[in-house]
């Protein structure tokens, strides 16, 4: 039985909207770490954000794969009509997250004190102790609300993580900070906003499933295996690719210094926003694939894939025309030496939109075969190890950024490749085809203007840009958009007064 067109697409673009929309707002966390920075001053700044790269590091063991888990697990739950089996897996997932959460705090918290000597940070050890509780409620409340999301409600996430976290962390940590508590209040304010945001994800858990069946399945009984085996490949997998996404900036550093390393961090600052677009649309493709997959259907696979990664290139793609044309003019912003950097972000867009087009691993990762996933993340590294540090000494952030794209893509192949070969699935159709050519015709309209236009260079690029989105749009609409696509266009001109057709 396929995925029906007109519904599942419809359901799936309402979701991804609230995604984005909760994606919009989560852009307002820039200004908790701004008042963070000009409260605490940039030496204990420097201190907080340092401790919170070792916790977020640890971070992939205490989700232990969990978010998969309960994705897959509480879908097919749902399309079995059996909240038992939500309650079982979701409770086991928030076991383990108190398990693995409890042991590595009391690791960094016995260390703390090691840990700064050997960095040299004598005022780390206080915050890193107070920091190292943050995942448990963090991942806690990532359990609970893709559980949510699992059952095709969005809303949630975007009341809880959209608006309540940010603001928390914002109101929490400044008065905390303005007290006099110093770095150790910032790091308590971020655990109280977390507790905080876990308490609300708990209230709207609870609105959809059984609160006492999932605290009782937290607290006793036994582990839901089919969790237990999905969640351990998953920790491999989130472990590899967290040292692969640091590998390229820590290697720039130790070759070129902490200025290379300053410039690359702002060039992924702008580029990370293409792989955010593909986070828009996960929530509604976890909620349908298991299901699919249990079931063998390929052609439902097929259009829900396809019609997703369109979705996911129609916003991505956009970005990286204006990351790859402008991204010296948007480098500019952290001052006149970062513009040297643009041919790096353009390659390290293009890296992350290789990353979002990997829709199809998903029924790897969802499927009973993960291990195709371990070997895509181990080849990416492994060919980062063997190019990065002649590639960094040689051309600087151009061979980090070709490093890590090449890298990148080899991994996409292998696991498009791989979930081909197992499923009959891919990502691609005609129409993806299409909105490459509209990006390829926005590029050059926007680089005619950049060149083109005889004023200076802010004007001229307040201009261009706009120049090259309104190209981008109708140039999509004149080659022909996808078929979901033109149907909402259709029922948004019969909506308006002058796009109705007069009746016979």
């Amino acid at each position: 039985m396929s995925d029906p067109s007109a519904d599942g697409s419809a359901q799936q673009a309402r979701g991804a909207i609230v995604n984005l929309f909760t994606l919009v707002a989560q852009a307002a966390m820039p200004a908790f770490h701004v008042q963070l920075a000009l409260l605490l001053g940039q030496a204990s700044y420097g201190l907080y954000v340092w401790a919170n790269i070792i916790v977020d590091f640890s971070s992939a063991v205490t989700l232990f794969g969990m978010d998969i888990a309960v994705s897959r697990e509480v879908a097919l739950a749902r399309d079995a009509g059996d909240d038992a089996r939500s309650a079982r897996a979701v409770g086991t997932a928030l076991r383990l997250v108190l398990l693995t959460g409890v042991a590595l705090a009391l690791i960094l918290g016995f260390g703390g004190h090691a840990i700064a000597e050997r960095a040299s940070m004598p005022g780390v050890e206080a915050p890193l102790r107070v920091l190292s509780l943050v995942p448990i409620a963090y991942h806690a409340t990532t359990i609970l609300l893709i559980a949510t999301q699992s059952r095709g409600v969005m809303k949630y996430d975007f009341w809880t993580r959209g608006l309540l976290q940010p603001l928390s962390l914002l109101v929490a940590t400044t008065v905390l900070v303005r007290l006099g508590f110093g770095v150790v209040g910032a790091a308590a304010g971020v655990l109280f906003a977390m507790a905080l945001t876990t308490a609300f994800a708990l209230f709207c858990y609870r609105r959809l499933f059984s609160l006492g069946d999932t605290l009782g399945a937290v607290f006793s009984g036994p582990m839901d295996s089919a969790v237990l085996r999905a969640g351990i490949p998953m920790t491999a997998i989130g472990l590899l690719w967290s040292l692969q996404g640091r590998l390229d900036n820590t290697v720039l550093g130790a070759t070129r210094g902490a200025a290379a390393t300053g410039a690359y961090g702002a060039c992924m600052l702008y580029a990370i926003t293409i792989g955010q677009m593909r986070g828009v649309f996960i929530p509604g493709l976890h909620a349908a694939l298991p299901a699919l997959l249990v079931r063998g259907d390929r052609d439902g696979m097929n259009a829900l894939l396809q019609r997703t990664q369109r979705w996911v290139v129609l916003l991505a793609a956009p970005l990286l025309v204006l990351f790859a044309v402008f991204g010296r003019e948007l480098l500019i912003i952290f001052g006149r030496s970062f513009a040297d950097a643009a041919p790096a972000l353009g390659l390290l867009a293009l890296a992350q939109l290789f990353g979002a087009m990997s829709l199809p691993a998903q029924t790897i990762v969802l499927g009973s075969r993960r291990g195709a996933s371990i070997v895509a993340a181990g080849v990416s590294l492994g060919l980062q190890l063997l190019l990065l540090g002649p590639m960094c000494s040689r051309y600087g952030l151009v061979g980090a950024a070709a490093t890590s794209a090449a890298g990148m893509l080899l991994a996409q192949v292998v696991q498009q490749v791989w979930a081909y070969h197992l499923y009959g699935v891919h990502g691609f159709s005609w129409a993806l085809g299409r909105v490459f050519v509209a990006c390829g015709i926005a590029a050059g309209a926007g680089r005619f203007m950049l060149s083109w236009l005889p004023i200076s260079e802010v004007p001229r690029f307040f201009v261009s840009v706009p120049v090259a989105a309104v190209v981008y749009l109708v140039a999509l609409v004149a080659l022909g958009l996808g078929p979901e696509e033109r149907a909402w266009l259709d029922a948004l001109r019969a909506r308006l007064p002058f796009g109705r057709r007069p009746e016979a």
